[in-house]
């Protein structure tokens, strides 16, 4: 019988690395995340997956090989429905949601200026459905002013998609109190190198967003905390409400 060596080397190192590996769970306000890590170097290794803590629905799932992002990554919208395919190894999209195909114009550099122009393609953020949101809610701590003052408003910021999928020339607009500009700068970092960069012509270009950060203090659980904003592809709005009084805070998007 012939023996396939390099099938076994194969299961062997499998193996090993298997008995190297630890499992880990890290939970926030949105979801929860399901991973390994070498147990050596602490670096992410194997299977991730990435869960909503309300509905248990699967947000992302994928594969890392120590510590990098590889082959295809899933990722998703509301009730499991695929938003998104990635090849890491390929630096590609696979499949790409309908309600981002169906965006034709945004914000580009059209070599003199940023204006609303037609595009192949948006620039993509590569996570679930409205995962930037979350990401720019979570990452803004609020400092004490805010509760001291009750501060409420809506503060603007602007930054680049360069044609590398990264992010620059962050630009705070307007801020509604300068005390808050490190937590609003602070809240980009989550966000940065994990673009899908816009696309004209069959070409990469640098395009431009602007993020809404629209504040409420309120002390009334039954308030109406709602602004009407006019939802567009090149703005998000990052809705962050605060309940009740100094260290009694509660914030969503």
């Amino acid at each position: 019988m012939r023996v396939n060596w390099f099938l076994i080397f194969i299961l062997i190192s499998c193996q090993g690395i298997s008995q190297e590996l630890k499992k880990k769970k890290k939970t926030n306000d949105f979801y929860k995340e399901v991973f390994f890590v070498v147990k050596k170097t602490k670096v992410k290794h194997g299977d991730y997956f990435k869960i909503n803590l309300k509905t248990k629905d699967t947000l992302v799932k994928g594969v890392y090989a120590h510590g990098k992002k590889v082959k295809t990554w899933y990722y998703y919208g509301a009730h499991n429905k695929k938003y998104l395919e990635y090849n890491y190894d390929k630096g590609q999209a696979g499949y790409i949601s309908d309600k981002v195909k169906k965006i034709d114009s945004f914000t580009i550099f059209d070599g003199k200026a940023y204006v609303l122009s037609k595009v192949d393609a948006p620039p993509i953020y590569l996570g679930y459905e409205d995962e930037i949101l979350e990401v720019l809610t979570q990452n803004f701590n609020p400092p004490p002013i805010v509760f001291k003052k009750g501060l409420s408003g809506v503060s603007v910021a602007s930054f680049i998609i360069n044609k590398k999928g990264q992010i620059q020339d962050i630009i705070l607009e307007s801020v509604i109190d300068k005390a808050l500009e490190p937590s609003f700068l602070k809240a980009f970092k989550g966000i940065d190198g994990s673009w899908i960069p816009a696309k004209r012509d069959g070409q990469t270009i640098n395009s431009k967003m602007l993020i809404l950060f629209s504040i409420k203090f309120i002390k009334n659980l039954n308030s109406d905390h709602g602004l009407p904003f006019v939802k567009k592809p090149h703005f998000k709005v990052v809705e962050i409400v605060f309940y009740g009084v100094p260290r009694s805070s509660k914030s969503k998007h």
